[in-house]
C-alpha cells in the first residue's frame, strides 16, 4: 500500500446551504476542501480554511457574513469535502452611500440622539436602543470602560486622521488601535474596520495611496491582533461585512425617511459583545468630518 495515500486524512462529505461569497470563492479554489485549524478545534471556535482563506463553518449564524459556510449540522473536526450544488450564495448587497450627505445627517441626529438620552438618564432611544458601549461611548461623553479607558487618546489619533486622510498619519493611527480589547475582534480592530468599511463605500474616487495604506494595515493586523480579527478587517475594508452593518448603511443612505434607522442600529450593536458599538463608532468617524470624541 502506497503509504503517502494510507496516511492522507479522509474528507469528510458535507452539504453546504448558504455560502457567502468570499467563502464561495475559496471553496471553488480549495476544489471544495475545509481544513480545520487545530487551536480552533481546541478552543471551540467555529472556524477553518479553505485553502489559504479562513472561512467560518456551522449552523444558520445570527447574522450572515462574506466568509460563512451554513451547513444542517455542525461538522467534525476533520477535513470537509463540501458540496455547493445545492448552496445558495450570499454576496452583500450593492447600493454603498451614493448621497453622503443624507447619511452624514442621519448619523448626526442618531449620534445627538444618544447624547440626549444620556443627557435626560435614558437607557435607552425609542425604546429600541441601548446605551452605547465600546468605544462608541466615547461619541456621547461616556468614560471608556476597561480595557480602553487608556486608549482616548488612540481614537482620538483616528478621527484627526480621517478628517484630511493622508497616508502615515492614517497608517500610524489605525495600527495604534489594533489589538486594543478583549475577545476575537478587540474593540481597536473593530473601530479601524469601521473606518475603512465606510471609506470603502463613500462616494466618489478613493485616493490613488489609500489601497497601500490599507495593505499596510492588513500587514500590520497579522502581526497585531487575532487571525480571526485580521482576516475580518480584510473584508471590511473591500466593504463587505456582516449583513446587520449593510443593512445600517442601507438605512442611513436609502431609506425615505429615518424610522428605520434606530432599528437597524439596534440590530447592528447586538453583535458580539461590543462589536456592533465599535463598527459604528469607526463608521460614524469616518463619515462625520469633522467629528471628535469627547474629552471626560
Amino acid at each position: 500500500m502506497d503509504t503517502a495515500l494510507a496516511s492522507r486524512p479522509r474528507l469528510w462529505p458535507v452539504t453546504a446551504r448558504w455560502v457567502g461569497v468570499r467563502a464561495m470563492a475559496a471553496l471553488q479554489a480549495s476544489g471544495g476542501r475545509v481544513d480545520p485549524v487545530p487551536a480552533f478545534v481546541a478552543a471551540g471556535l467555529p472556524y477553518a480554511r479553505a485553502g489559504s482563506e479562513l472561512v467560518w463553518i456551522g449552523p444558520a449564524p445570527r447574522t450572515r457574513h462574506p466568509r460563512m459556510i451554513v451547513l444542517p449540522d455542525v461538522p467534525p473536526s476533520a477535513p470537509l469535502a463540501v458540496d455547493l450544488r445545492h448552496a445558495r450564495c450570499w454576496a452583500p448587497p450593492a447600493g454603498g452611500m451614493p448621497d453622503g450627505a443624507r447619511v452624514a445627517r442621519r448619523l448626526v441626529d442618531l449620534i445627538a440622539a444618544l447624547v440626549a438620552a444620556r443627557a435626560a438618564g435614558a437607557g435607552r432611544v425609542d425604546h429600541a436602543l441601548p446605551a452605547p458601549r465600546g468605544f462608541a461611548a466615547a461619541l456621547v461623553g461616556q468614560p471608556l470602560e476597561f480595557p480602553l479607558e487608556h486608549a482616548f487618546v488612540r481614537l482620538h489619533a483616528l478621527a484627526a486622521a480621517l478628517e484630511r486622510p493622508q497616508p502615515a498619519p492614517l497608517l500610524a493611527a489605525a495600527c495604534g488601535l489594533l489589538g486594543v480589547g478583549a475577545g476575537l475582534t478587540p474593540s481597536g480592530d473593530d473601530v479601524v474596520g469601521g473606518a475603512l468599511f465606510a471609506l470603502a463605500h463613500r462616494p466618489g474616487p478613493q485616493p490613488g495611496w489609500l489601497a497601500g495604506t490599507i495593505d499596510a494595515i492588513h500587514a500590520a493586523a497579522r502581526e497585531r491582533t487575532h487571525a480571526i480579527s485580521a482576516s475580518l478587517l480584510v473584508d471590511l475594508a473591500a466593504g463587505q461585512s456582516y449583513a446587520v452593518l449593510h443593512d445600517f448603511l442601507h438605512a442611513l443612505a436609502h431609506d425615505r425617511d429615518a424610522a428605520g434607522v434606530p432599528a437597524a442600529l439596534g440590530a447592528l450593536v447586538a453583535l458580539g459583545h461590543t462589536s456592533g458599538w465599535d463598527l459604528f463608532a469607526g463608521f460614524a468617524l469616518a463619515v462625520l468630518q469633522p467629528v471628535r470624541p469627547f474629552e471626560v
